[in-house]
């Protein structure tokens, strides 16, 4: 899989992670993943600790699987996810999935995804699903890609406020 990513030079290689506790490319993956998501559109208030946090809990679920676009030291891309079993064979969902600021629209994206795609098809999975934001950027992005919003399923959550303190 080393490929060249978007108009980047051959400089960039894709690394398959494992969960061993690397911690040199857990905090680099911290480094782009809270960089990222702090920015539009998402907007988020990631500390390094907590990006760091989150990367280590994907990493420890079971069957975990990712990739990396190294450019210069750094991470310029990632996907990461588990795969599961399910009733009519293993599937993949994507946790996380990100491009830094400065390399989106260049092809990046688009090709870790195809790269890793094919990478979890010789691995015996039959199907990648995943949760993101309505939008051009996010759920345009994988609508190209060939993904589908399914129609009969829905996000549901429920909120836990904090207790008044002075009632107790």
């Amino acid at each position: 899989m080393n490929r060249s990513y978007g108009n980047m030079p051959q400089d960039s290689r894709l690394e398959l992670l494992r969960a061993d506790g690397n911690s040199d490319m857990d905090s680099m993956l911290a480094q782009s993943f809270a960089e990222v998501f702090n920015a539009e559109p998402w907007n988020d208030n990631w500390t390094h600790q907590q990006a760091l946090e989150r990367i280590r809990d994907i990493e420890n679920t079971p069957r975990f699987d990712g990739a990396a676009v190294i450019r210069d030291g750094k991470v310029i891309a990632a996907i990461l996810g588990r795969g599961e079993q399910y009733y009519d064979g293993e599937v993949f969902q994507i946790i996380e999935f990100w491009v830094a600021n400065a390399f989106q629209r260049q092809g990046i994206g688009s090709r870790l995804l195809e790269d890793f795609t094919e990478h979890l098809k010789e691995k015996g999975i039959h199907k990648v699903f995943l949760l993101t934001m309505r939008g051009e950027r996010t759920e345009g992005f994988y609508k190209k890609q060939g993904f589908q919003t399914i129609s009969n399923m829905c996000l549901m959550e429920k909120r836990f406020q904090e207790e008044d303190k002075d009632e107790i």
